[in-house]
């Protein structure tokens, strides 16, 4: 596990729940929010909402 990417499981789950139209935008959302704590020096921080982050986006707009 590399501290510059975000926690792989969670990333799969996301692809996994997320419908094919979403995912891309969804994802880059939460790259770009994920980076910018990893930015701030906060890696510990940024994995941790990076996977808060990935469940709070379970909406049913959201499931395939």
């Amino acid at each position: 596990m590399k501290p510059n990417q975000p926690p792989r499981l969670f990333d799969r789950f996301l692809n996994w729940y997320c419908k094919p139209d979403v995912i891309e935008d969804l994802q880059g959302a939460l790259y770009e929010y994920y980076y910018e704590r990893l930015s701030q020096g906060k890696i510990f921080s940024a994995r941790f909402m990076f996977m808060v982050d990935v469940l709070s986006h379970i909406r049913p707009h959201t499931i395939k």
